[in-house]
Parts: C-alpha cells; structure tokens; sequence
C-alpha cells in the first residue's frame, strides 16, 4: 500500500508540473475532461510551447504512461492478497470505498479483532 501510495503521489506531481508548464505560457483551459486522457493529450500536443518546454512535457507524459502500468501491477498484487480479507470486503459495501481504499484502511488500522485481556 505504501507504494502504491508513492506512485499516486508523484504521478500528480507530473501532472501538476504539466499544468504548471501550461499555465506559464498562458495557455487556455484544456476542453476535455481530462488533460491525461486520448483526446487530452491529443489536444495537449497540439498546443505551441517552447522546445524545452514541449521536451519536458513529452517526458512527463512518457513518465505518466510508466506510473500506470506500475499502478495497474500494483492494484493486481493488492487484488490478489486482499480480496479474500473479511476487513476489506465489509468496508467496500461502503459506498465510495474501492479495494483501493479498503485495503489501505485495513494496512493502516490494522487487526479489528477484539482481544481479552
């Protein structure tokens, strides 16, 4: 879950050095949902930049690309080791929890059982 949590992190770092890049030279609001998505990028590769500029964006996205592959190897070996856990079953009754989120609750907190003492 850790880690996990360390490639979410930098992958809105790169987003946000994207935005930060844009919004430097003044250019509009991306008209797509996603700035990140097919036709995000297409758009975004569309847009005049500087060189330097443009270079460092091709090598976010290219990052962008690798960090999601990571995060889909990663959901897979959470998938695999917490989905027969109890714990993170009932919490994704929760509306909003994903396995995601229940697994890392359940990393975080630890055993519920109640112990005598």
């Amino acid at each position: 879950m850790a880690r996990r949590y360390q490639v979410v992190r930098h992958r809105t770092r790169l987003k946000n050095e994207v935005h930060s890049i844009l919004h430097a030279h003044l250019v509009p609001k991306c008209p797509h949902a996603d700035l990140f998505n097919a036709r995000g990028r297409a758009w975004l590769a569309a847009q005049q930049l500087p060189d330097d500029e443009r270079a460092a964006i091709d090598r976010h996205v290219r990052e962008l690309e690798r960090l999601a592959e990571d995060l889909a190897l990663l959901d897979r070996e959470i998938a695999q080791v917490a989905t027969d856990d109890l714990a993170v079953n009932r919490l994704m009754t929760i509306t909003g929890v994903n396995l995601a989120v229940a697994a890392g609750i359940v990393a975080a907190i630890g055993s519920t059982a109640r112990r005598s003492w």
